[in-house]
């Protein structure tokens, strides 16, 4: 037997206090002790009726079949069957959460951190000793490292997501990364993307008449316009991305062709770097990677990044953007000595 959905919605969201309690009385009675309203009450430190009103709780949204014993004066399961969960984790399911805990928790930019450390107490207190002895293992063996995140606004954050499950435009002020100016923007809000740590809104912008990416970040407010909008039906979140080598796109798809030299080729096996690339390796080791991607900026800072072990053989215009940037750049370092 297990819970009833339809119940449990009106039952209201239930609290770690409820949680642990009712948690406690199933593990009691599932035992078969055989355990009375005041014995119950006594171990856990609250009131006879507040452990009665919990019972009738458990009996109304949980289905939970439970019987009083005047004999022996204590509750039981008629059904040896009965879970008061509809799924149980085991010790595999609990690493996992472990596991996701701590990729949460050492991230400095969580907006749902309310949320998640609600839902982890929960998992701690119905699973007590077998999670604790998971989040340890976790704690001594495995860690994670985000470096350089931009701050998020919680409450803005938390607005953008309203405002695309209310389909609600919102009028806002942001800063452009290139100008650095705050500007007024009306914004359909679409989908929120987090990237390599990064948050950012894709939304349709109604001063340039097109869906366009915005770092969150960057908000400096987001009210409400008091409209709700109908989202473009074509949108999809998969095909926005699809020919970006990163985050952003121009909507000019172009045609890198990248040369590796041998050390460097190994590397570059051994991911995938876009969807569209092909890799043409040479006799002596080298390669070369083709790839076609929507935006040049993304992919012309990737190709810098490996310095001297690759060169861009085309386009040619991105060719002598290196150049240039490469030029500029030695001019600098020239001048500075």
């Amino acid at each position: 037997m297990y819970m009833k959905k339809k119940n449990v919605k009106k039952s209201g969201g239930l609290n770690i206090p409820q949680i642990m309690r009712i948690a406690y009385i199933d593990i009691e009675i599932s035992k078969g002790n055989f355990p009375g309203a005041e014995k119950l009450s006594k171990d856990y430190q609250v009131s006879t009726k507040t452990i009665k009103r919990t019972i009738d709780f458990m009996k109304t949204f949980y289905n939970a079949p439970i019987k009083y014993d005047r004999k022996i004066n204590g509750y039981y399961y008629t059904d040896k069957k009965f879970k008061l969960l509809q799924f149980d984790f085991d010790d595999k399911d609990l690493h996992t959460l472990a596991l996701l805990n701590k990729a949460v928790k050492i991230s400095k930019v969580n907006p749902f951190g309310e949320n998640l450390d609600s839902f982890f107490n929960k998992i701690y207190f119905i699973y007590k000793d077998r999670y604790s002895i998971q989040l340890k293992d976790v704690e001594d063996n495995i860690s994670f490292r985000i470096r350089n995140t931009r701050i998020v606004d919680n409450e803005i954050f938390i607005k953008l997501n309203k405002a695309i499950t209310d389909c609600e435009s919102l009028e806002c002020l942001y800063r452009t990364a290139y100008s650095g100016r705050t500007g007024k923007r009306t914004l359909d809000p679409y989908h929120l993307v987090n990237d390599k740590g990064e948050w950012y809104l894709i939304a349709f912008c109604h001063r340039d008449k097109m869906i366009k990416l915005f770092s969150v970040s960057r908000f400096d407010s987001a009210e409400s316009c008091g409209r709700q909008f109908t989202p473009d039906a074509k949108f999809d979140v998969d095909k926005f991305f699809e020919d970006s080598f990163g985050i952003f796109n121009n909507h000019k798809k172009i045609k890198v062709r990248i040369y590796f030299e041998k050390g460097a080729a190994r590397y570059v096996k051994e991911k995938i770097w876009h969807n569209s690339q092909v890799i043409k390796e040479n006799p002596d080791g080298s390669l070369i990677l083709e790839m076609k991607v929507n935006g040049s900026s993304e992919i012309k800072h990737w190709i810098l990044s490996w310095g001297k072990s690759c060169i861009l053989l085309s386009p040619k215009k991105l060719v002598n953007e290196i150049k240039n940037d490469l030029t500029d750049a030695l001019k600098k370092y020239e001048s500075s000595s």
